[in-house]
């Protein structure tokens, strides 16, 4: 189980998803297969966790 990763991860798991199977995210006070989300949520997340690394490093 993955717990964390960047936002390059998530990206290329958006284009590869067959590589990424096990990528779990929390969503909502939930976890979910990042792969098997709508990718509307997808892009959520991925902004998310973009605001953060941009925001970390301030």
């Amino acid at each position: 189980m993955v717990t964390v990763v960047d936002s390059g991860a998530l990206e290329d798991a958006m284009l590869h998803p067959e590589n990424y199977p096990d990528l779990i995210v929390r969503v909502a006070g939930y976890s979910a297969v990042f792969v098997n989300l709508d990718p509307t949520v997808q892009h959520e997340i991925l902004s998310r966790t973009l605001y953060d690394e941009r925001n970390s490093l301030k």
